[in-house]
């Protein structure tokens, strides 16, 4: 299986899960395997999506692929 480059944007260092499993941080290039994951964050749901099921396939290390949460704000 080869392995593929992720880089998971969100604007503030968390936790990177991939199927459940921590595999990295944001904002840093992570590597997982050829095929569909579902990428989350951990630490408090404040984000948009809540995860990110996708393909990961013909990535590499100069272009990996670029996965986006967005923060949400709060409601009082």
């Amino acid at each position: 299986m080869a392995l593929q480059y992720v880089v998971v944007n969100f604007s503030e260092d968390r936790e990177v899960l991939v199927d459940g499993i921590h595999n990295g941080q944001t904002n840093q290039s992570i590597l997982v395997g050829a095929g569909t994951h579902e990428f989350t964050l951990g630490g408090i749901q404040d984000f948009t999506p809540p995860n990110i099921k996708t393909q990961v396939t013909g990535t590499s290390a100069l272009d990996p692929l670029i996965l986006s949460f967005t923060p949400t704000t709060a409601e009082k």
